[in-house]
């Protein structure tokens, strides 16, 4: 179909499968390709229903219904340039309502237009607005041509190429004043480019050079400025000998592409994932052009003068995956360093699905040790009570409560994570994480000061004991969590403890203190075991009990207090090495950071309510299997009920706990609809207690349901499930291991 026009340059829209052409007299036209489709009804006569060759028409007939294609072009006035100059390159973006048109004249000024065209809903009349830009270029042309021409998706780059590999890039984002960014050659050994392309989206440039190789270019952060980007090479691809690149053919449908060289070989490569797809050596003497049709399963190659065709059927159902795809970093599009990513999808036809695993099973990862440090100790400690401390009457009413808590539906539980405590605790985190460590501490304090009452007083409370302390020391402990994390807000974290959070100008000292307290107390109790436990021990002899109780409480605050300076000192000496907890740490980066409503801390805790009645059942039902001779026997040489837990009780039902945590751990990896309600549901690589993440299992469950089946979405997904059950059967197969060898050493007990 000829152009009744004669064009000096032209562009290529492959998004609206349109071209721009730079007519000869100044003009601007702008060509779309028409495509229709008539239904041709039986009743028509048979000479009119029928249409020859000549005249653009082909016949298609399914069943009894006939239908006509007919294609043809529209051509439409965009621009007429003023003073009749030349244009000698040109390049066009188009969306739905505006055209966005970068052409170079031969007085080496870069001309911007963008044409904004409006329709009245109510007149149907259409206006058109231009507004125009330029921008000199005639130092850094020096008279020369160029040879390319491109505008990235964003309007925001206009670049221009030599063949002699010298690259300009100039600066859109100001539509009124762009201004010139770069001017290097892009290699250094003096390739030449002899062909030059756009990757679907427009972001990458596909670079052919005379030495067989392709390039894939986009712009990334420089490293000496973080405010710039450089025009950079990411990926190298060998069209597999040494002849110079013909003609390169970008895939309509995703990151692959076809490279045809100067000796007719034909190859294909899947940018991202780097496979190696198609090698083909044509038939053909010096072919031309090699496409791929837009369902990729076909390239059609043309020899040198048009008049031949080879066509090769292809079968690449999954270029994007491999190994390192799924399970190692890639470089993705417009990023500035391999990553883990997982975006399954997006609105936008050029996206490029990223199926990286290792967000997802570090989310799984992350939900599940904060919920078993939660469920961890108050199951264990919960067994330990009801099976040695408390009376059986107790005991039963403790467990049937327990055990009643499994039959929780886990869809409730995330519902009032979702709804109820994440509102509450955004609101009051650092209380609620002083409660945290308040409760524990109320209620030792309790058990000492129970200990300065006369003994007949604590007899006569016999089996309530334990209750009295609960409901003195849970109130308690709440209230010093509420005070203390106030004053501490105000002295270490500057008033607002969300805040700091994100400022990284304030001192991370008090964020240390936190996540070190435990190590403290761990130092604290070791150096007072290791050194001064016989010393402690002497004090106690020939003591009376109330003044036993005395000294018992005296220790508990010295200990209390040198927890507290050992932690601050060395919160003190890594803040003063400069190293921040919110955003400096090496591999992890940060263990706090910005706080988000739905979060790991809010999961761990509401997923510990699931995981606590197994993890208490079975540590329950492995401590009273112990043999009741080892505990006369213990009881008999003088032990406390206390060290007979801790030194006989505990070691001998080793296998049964362990099993429990384990079997707990396998509970809490494949958790549903808690973490799909209550984890924000974001799959992301974050240390942070604060920050929400993606499971394998929530993943599944979301998506699932809308991957089109045997696409690739939906394979990688079904390999999630294999992978969450791998990780269940290789945990649960470590802890049939350990469980056997603790078997074995209490058995000879």
């Amino acid at each position: 179909m000829p152009l009744k026009f004669k064009w000096t340059s032209f562009g290529y829209n492959e998004k609206r499968n349109s071209y721009i052409f730079a007519t000869e007299d100044g003009g601007i036209l702008e060509v779309d390709f028409e495509f229709k489709k008539d239904n041709i009804n039986q009743g028509v006569a048979e000479g009119k229903a029928r249409y020859s060759v000549t005249d653009g028409r082909l016949m298609e007939k399914i069943g009894d219904q006939e239908n006509s294609y007919y294609a043809g072009i529209k051509i439409k006035d965009l621009i007429k340039v003023q003073d009749g100059k030349k244009i000698t390159n040109i390049d066009e973006i188009r969306n739905d309502n505006d055209n966005f048109v970068a052409y170079l004249t031969d007085d080496k000024v870069l001309h911007l237009n963008e044409v904004i065209t409006k329709e009245n809903i109510l007149t149907g009349e259409i206006s058109t607005q231009v507004n125009e830009s330029n921008i000199d270029l005639k130092k850094v042309l020096n008279g020369r041509n160029p040879d390319y021409l491109k505008i990235n998706s964003s309007k925001t780059t206009v670049m221009i190429f030599f063949k002699d590999g010298e690259y300009i890039s100039i600066d859109t984002k100001i539509f009124e004043s762009p201004k010139i960014l770069e001017n290097k050659k892009i290699f250094s050994d003096g390739r030449k480019i002899t062909y030059l392309d756009f990757l679907i989206g427009r972001n990458t440039i596909l670079v052919g050079d005379d030495k067989g190789y392709v390039t894939a270019w986009w712009p990334i952060e420089d490293q000496l400025n973080k405010n710039n980007l450089v025009f950079s090479q990411i990926y190298s691809f060998y069209s597999g000998d040494d002849s110079p690149v013909r003609f390169i053919s970008p895939s309509k449908r995703d990151k692959s592409f076809v490279i045809l060289n100067e000796k007719g070989r034909v190859s294909m490569y899947h940018m991202t994932s780097g496979k190696h797809l198609v090698d083909i050596v044509s038939n053909l003497t010096k072919p031309k052009i090699a496409l791929l049709n837009q369902k990729n399963n076909k390239i059609a190659i043309f020899g040198n003068k048009g008049d031949k065709i080879e066509t090769y059927d292809l079968k690449i159902p999954h270029p994007e995956i491999t190994f390192r795809s799924v399970f190692g970093k890639i470089q993705y599009e417009l990023t500035s360093k391999p990553e883990y990513v997982w975006q399954s999808s997006s609105g936008s036809d050029d996206f490029e699905p990223k199926f990286s695993l290792i967000p997802l099973i570090f989310g799984t990862i992350k939900a599940t040790i904060v919920a078993m440090l939660f469920a961890i100790p108050v199951a264990i400690m919960s067994a330990i009570y009801t099976s040695e401390f408390a009376s059986k009457k107790i005991r039963n009413s403790i467990k049937s409560t327990i055990e009643i808590m499994a039959s929780l539906p886990s869809v409730v539980l995330g519902f009032i994570a979702a709804l109820i405590v994440s509102p509450f605790v955004e609101n009051v985190v650092l209380a609620t994480i002083f409660s945290f460590i308040m409760i524990p501490f109320s209620l030792i304090f309790m058990g000492h000061l129970v200990q300065l009452l006369p003994k007949e007083l604590l007899n006569s409370m016999g089996k309530y004991r334990i209750w009295i302390i609960l409901l003195v020391a849970l109130p308690l402990g709440l209230y010093l969590g509420v005070i203390i994390s106030s004053f501490v807000e105000k002295l270490l974290f500057y008033g607002d403890f969300k805040y700091w959070l994100h400022n990284y100008n304030y001192s991370p000292l008090g964020g240390w203190a936190l996540i070190l307290l435990p190590f403290g107390v761990g130092i604290t109790i070791y150096l007072y075991r290791r050194f001064l436990y016989e010393f402690y021990e002497s004090l106690l002899e020939n003591k009376s009990y109330h003044q036993a109780g005395v000294i018992e409480l005296v220790k508990f605050f010295v200990l209390t207090i040198c927890s507290v300076i050992i932690t601050f000192f060395v919160a003190f000496l890594i803040t003063k090495a400069g190293i921040d907890l919110r955003y400096d740490l090496p591999i992890i980066e940060s263990i706090m950071n910005t706080y988000v409503q739905r979060n790991a801390l809010i999961v761990g805790f509401i997923m510990g309510f699931a995981v606590i009645p197994i993890i208490y059942t079975v540590s329950e039902d492995a401590l009273n299997a112990v043999p009741e001779h080892l505990r006369s026997a213990s009881l008999a040489a003088g032990a406390t009920q206390w060290q007979t837990v801790v030194n006989i009780i505990l070691p001998v039902a080793m296998s049964g706990i362990f099993s429990a945590i384990m079997i707990g751990f396998g509970r809490a990896i494949g958790e549903t609809m808690i973490v799909l309600m209550a984890a924000g549901n974001t799959p992301i690589i974050d240390m942070n207690i604060f920050s929400g993440f993606r499971t394998l299992s929530a993943n599944i469950a979301v998506e699932l349901p809308e991957a089109v089946i045997n696409s690739t979405h939906y394979r990688v997904l079904y390999l999630a499930a294999l992978v969450l059950f791998l990780m269940t059967f290789i945990i649960n197969t470590f802890a049939e291991m350990i469980r056997i060898k603790y078997r074995k050493k209490s058995s000879q007990l």
